[in-house]
């Protein structure tokens, strides 16, 4: 089966083992996901309420994005207000979240959208770094249920604009942060 058909099984039963011909690998369910029978994740796992789109070096840790968007129209906020320390690399989306959802009292934004989901049992979602967003946008058709459209990362430029990536062709620009693209909900295990 491939990845995605593995993916779409309902209520797979821990232990269920199935050869993955997108990995070239047999894959075991351990009661929350799948992983290859060497214990290692996968790129394209249903894993940890959403699929894996980036592993770190070791195979044990990386980043889980949930399978549909949270908001089609959602501001970045706070134009005009500088948000400390936000970042674009890989492994920042939490800590940007945090000063976002911290230093701006704007209600409904994509940060806040992210840091109040609570999706398939977990409630650690954050809105991706610009990098983070990058690497979904990478991995899109793995993930699955992405428009091509604009997406807003944690990531701020200044005071008045954030970074965005475009899903159709994959460009990364900043723009202003009163303006309203997609949310799509990440978490790091």
């Amino acid at each position: 089966m491939s990845t995605t058909q593995i993916n779409a099984i309902a209520t797979p039963a821990e232990g269920l083992m199935v050869y993955n011909i997108s990995i070239h690998s047999p894959v075991y369910y351990d009661g929350t996901g799948w992983k290859r029978t060497d214990g290692q994740f996968y790129i394209g796992a249903s894993y940890g309420g959403g699929i894996i789109f980036y592993l770190d070096g070791t195979g044990q840790h990386g980043l889980i994005s949930a399978t549909s968007d949270q908001s089609t129209v959602a501001q970045w906020g706070c134009v005009s207000t500088s948000i400390p320390g936000t970042s674009s690399f890989i492994g920042t989306g939490q800590a940007n979240t945090t000063a976002i959802v911290t230093h701006c009292g704007t209600l409904g934004i994509a940060a806040q959208i992210c840091d109040a989901l609570v999706l398939n049992g977990y409630s650690d979602w954050f809105l991706p770094s610009k990098d983070e967003l990058n690497q979904m946008y990478v991995q899109k058709t793995i993930i699955g249920g992405f428009a091509d459209n604009p997406f807003w990362s944690s990531s701020e430029y200044d005071n008045y604009w954030a970074w965005y990536q475009y899903f159709d062709y994959g460009s990364n620009d900043y723009y202003w942060k009163d303006a309203t693209f997609h949310v799509r909900a990440v978490r790091a295990f």
